[in-house]
């Protein structure tokens, strides 16, 4: 089982060093045209808004965690409450249609 895991690392590690090729040819890290400027900055745009939102919701699971976590004393399941079932199924079904 270690040699597995070993080899998958080494072939994660393998790739991910084989696309750290600085002077390639063809690479959207260093743009030598007009057009691979534009798609290094539109990049660059989506590269902050992600980690944006990814802050964001560490962010706000770390506060969920730290507000709602178990407390010594406190008893044990809540009240389960069933959900609408139309609406849950609405909520599944709606997206899905969209996307067709």
């Amino acid at each position: 089982m270690q040699s597995l895991i070993r080899a998958v690392l080494r072939g994660a590690l393998a790739l991910t060093l084989g696309g750290c090729a600085w002077d390639g040819p063809m690479s959207t890290v260093v743009p030598r045209s007009d057009f691979a400027r534009d798609i290094l900055h539109v990049y660059s745009i989506i590269t902050w808004i992600t980690i944006g939102i990814a802050l964001l919701v560490g962010l706000m699971l770390a506060w969920v965690l730290a507000r709602f976590r178990a407390r010594p004393g406190a008893a044990g399941m809540p009240a389960q409450t069933r959900g609408h079932t139309l609406l849950e199924i609405s909520w599944t079904i709606g997206p899905r249609s969209s996307c067709s």
